[in-house]
C-alpha cells in the first residue's frame, strides 16, 4: 500500500492516470463500479441495484493535498449517449461531506464523445458559497453525473493539475 501511495505522490501533479500502477487504488464509488481501461480511461458503469442512487460517480483523496500553485485542473469525460448529460467536478477542502456552499463544484455539459474540461485557478479558489478554498489542504476530489436516469457507462480520462513553475 505504501508503494502505491508513493507512486501517486511521485506522479503529482497527475491526480489520476489510467494505466499507472496506483490508478485503481483509493477510489470511493457512489453507485458505480470502476474498471481501469488502459488507453481509454476510468470506466464507470452502474453498480447492480444502484438505479435509485443520486449522483453516481467516483471520488478520491489525493496523495498530495497541497494544490497551491495550480493554474488549472484538466481532464476529459467520454459520454457515449446521443443525448447530452450534465456532470460535475467537486473538490472538498474539508473532510466528510461538506454542504454545497462549502465546497468547490462546477457543472458542465458533456456531449457524445470526449468532452475536454478545464477549470481555472480563479474558479478553483472559491467554494460555491464564495468562501476562499484552502488549496493547501484538499481532502477529496471527484467527478459525478448530475443528470438523472439510466446510463450505460462514462469514462474519465487522466486528471492533471497544470502547476506554476515554482510552488510557493
Amino acid at each position: 500500500m505504501a508503494g502505491l501511495h508513493w507512486g501517486e505522490v511521485r506522479a503529482f501533479p497527475v491526480l489520476a492516470r489510467p494505466g499507472s500502477f496506483w490508478a485503481a487504488r483509493g477510489w470511493e464509488l457512489n453507485g458505480v463500479e470502476l474498471d481501469v481501461e488502459v488507453g481509454r480511461g476510468f470506466a464507470a458503469t452502474p453498480a447492480p441495484g444502484a438505479e435509485s442512487i443520486a449522483y453516481p460517480g467516483l471520488f478520491r483523496a489525493p496523495a498530495v493535498r497541497n494544490w497551491r500553485g495550480a493554474q488549472r485542473l484538466i481532464t476529459k469525460i467520454y459520454w457515449p449517449e446521443a443525448a447530452p448529460a450534465t456532470f460535475a467536478i467537486r473538490i472538498d477542502d474539508r473532510p466528510g461531506n461538506p454542504p454545497y456552499a462549502e465546497r468547490f463544484q462546477k457543472e458542465f455539459a458533456a456531449t457524445q464523445g470526449w468532452t475536454a474540461v478545464e477549470i481555472s485557478a480563479g474558479e478553483l479558489a472559491h467554494a460555491a458559497g464564495g468562501r476562499e478554498m484552502r488549496l493547501e489542504r484538499i481532502a477529496q476530489w471527484g467527478v459525478f453525473l448530475v443528470s438523472e436516469g439510466p446510463f450505460d457507462y462514462f469514462l474519465l480520462g487522466p486528471v492533471v493539475l497544470d502547476m506554476q513553475e515554482e510552488r510557493p
